[in-house]
């Protein structure tokens, strides 16, 4: 069964922050950045290591809009 189905999940876990900027005062909120990240952690029955893995991904919006 390890060579089929070698890793056996113990922890699965996702964060996400998101920021808003306000362009002008009084004005709206537009979406600034967003930074998600997630850590997963098993176990590989075929070699019994305990593996670990991080993984983050971060996105930059540029909110243009047209001026009259």
């Amino acid at each position: 069964m390890a060579r089929g189905w070698h890793q056996l999940h113990s922890d699965y876990r996702i964060r996400q922050t998101v920021t808003y900027q306000q362009q002008q005062p009084g004005g709206p909120y537009f979406l600034d950045r967003s930074v998600q990240t997630w850590i997963e952690k098993h176990w590989d029955l075929a070699t019994g290591q305990r593996m670990e893995k991080l993984s983050v991904q971060s996105l930059q919006f540029a909110n243009i809009r047209p001026v009259a």
